[in-house]
């Protein structure tokens, strides 16, 4: 009977051991914690007691950033940091955006706001146009016609925004763009004045400085001189036909009426034929 006693006794002595050496444990991997991560705001010292951990030298906390994407900001008010005043309200875009900044649409916001709108909302606009532009470009020397939409969703870094021009205007710069490949004169002049007047007046339409258009312009133009640089010369096929001209000319006369004809095309033809003739 003794014995049995003795045996219980030692075995639940052995069982309550154990149980603290498991919270002391709990205990120190809770306090490993707090010096390496630092104390959580959910923890409240008692009143008039300062609650401090004292952490060893050389141990400094982990920071755990959040790699998260974090999704862009829609809407040219969230872009520019305006809070809207109703949440079902719907966002200002499109064409109800030009209208607002042209000073055509009414509205409650204040000059102050609308300024702010309006410098976010240029960095879209530039590249709305630059958009048309280039697809005009490719497609002017691939000798297609699709002209797009006057509405298009511009996403970049600080946010997307749904953009929104005249369509006689998108036609007008989409043609422009068309062109300017396919033009051989010196610095662009068939489509240079055309395209300067026109995005200078788009700038001025949402009340931007006309200056910047003109920029746009000599930047949009130099993309293509770029371009053309860069790529291979092409086999002029109207060479030929210059030549066959001049050959089956039989007076002087014959031959400056093929000059002035062929020539107003291209000026390196009549530097061509005006070599040929010297040569006869």
């Amino acid at each position: 009977m003794f014995a049995e006693i003795l045996t219980w006794f030692i075995f639940s002595g052995a069982c309550c051991l154990i149980l603290l050496l498991i919270l002391l444990m709990d205990r120190l991997q809770i306090l490993s914690k707090y010096l390496v991560f630092g104390v959580p705001k959910s923890v409240v010292p008692l009143p008039g007691k300062q609650l401090t951990i004292k952490r060893p030298k050389g141990v400094k906390p982990v920071v755990i950033k959040d790699d998260s994407p974090k999704s862009k900001p829609t809407g040219i008010e969230a872009v520019a940091g305006i809070p809207k005043k109703k949440e079902s309200s719907k966002l200002l875009e499109g064409r109800a955006l030009y209208m607002l900044l042209s000073g055509k649409a009414k509205t409650n916001r204040s000059k102050d706001q609308i300024e702010i709108i309006r410098k976010e909302y240029e960095k879209f606009f530039v590249q709305h146009l630059k958009d048309i532009f280039e697809k005009a470009v490719i497609d002017g020397r691939a000798k297609e016609e699709n002209i797009p939409e006057n509405s298009k969703t511009i996403d970049l870094v600080t946010g997307t925004v749904f953009s929104w021009l005249p369509l006689g205007e998108v036609e007008e710069l989409y043609e422009l763009g068309r062109t300017a490949p396919n033009d051989r004169t010196d610095g662009f002049l068939l489509v240079r004045k055309k395209l300067e007047a026109l995005l200078s007046r788009l700038f001025q339409s949402i009340e931007l400085e006309g200056a910047k258009g003109l920029k746009l312009s000599s930047d949009l133009l130099n993309n293509v001189m770029v371009e053309k640089a860069d790529g291979k010369p092409k086999k002029d096929s109207m060479n030929g036909e210059v030549m066959d001209l001049l050959d089956n000319s039989n007076s002087y006369d014959d031959k400056v009426t093929v000059v002035r004809m062929l020539g107003n095309s291209d000026t390196q033809k009549i530097a061509q034929v005006v070599k040929s003739m010297l040569n006869e």
